[in-house]
């Protein structure tokens, strides 16, 4: 097996998240078992496995900034191929150890090959917004207001 590096992680990933919002299917159990098929790199598939349990495990809170940050486009109505790439990339973010710039990007490339005509740059502007929002620091919005 040969070490792909964490955009083929994130590819590999969508694909599967892809795969077990469609069909209802526990999403790291899948994962393991499309990894063992086809033969995904151990380096790689940790880096997938980190990010999937990410977006299981703050599945709520992630789903709440992706839904502050596109007020006009409720969760149900965006295609699962966008909502699935902007949770990784919001799951990324969340963990801290890549550069937003750099998450961000990886997204956008995502959504220009799988999405939609316009899945790029939508994940763009709702991927930037989440970031902005998240270097607000805690508290910011309630300071404001007094």
């Amino acid at each position: 097996m040969t070490r792909r590096g964490r955009r083929y992680s994130r590819e590999f990933l969508l694909q599967v998240l892809f795969e077990a919002d469609s069909r209802g299917a526990e999403r790291l159990e899948l994962l393991k078992l499309r990894g063992e098929e086809q033969g995904v790199d151990q380096e790689d598939m940790d880096y997938a496995e980190r990010l999937c349990l990410a977006v299981s495990e703050r599945g709520a809170r992630i789903d709440e900034r992706i839904a502050a940050a596109a007020p006009q486009w409720p969760l149900n109505q965006l295609s699962k191929i966008d909502l699935s790439i902007m949770r990784i990339a919001t799951a990324e973010m969340m963990l801290e150890d890549v550069p937003v710039p750099v998450t961000i990007d990886e997204a956008v490339r995502l959504g220009k090959r799988y999405g939609g005509e316009s899945s790029g740059s939508f994940v763009n502007g709702v991927l930037g917004s989440i970031a902005k929002s998240m270097k607000a620091p805690v508290g910011a919005a309630e300071a404001t207001k007094a």
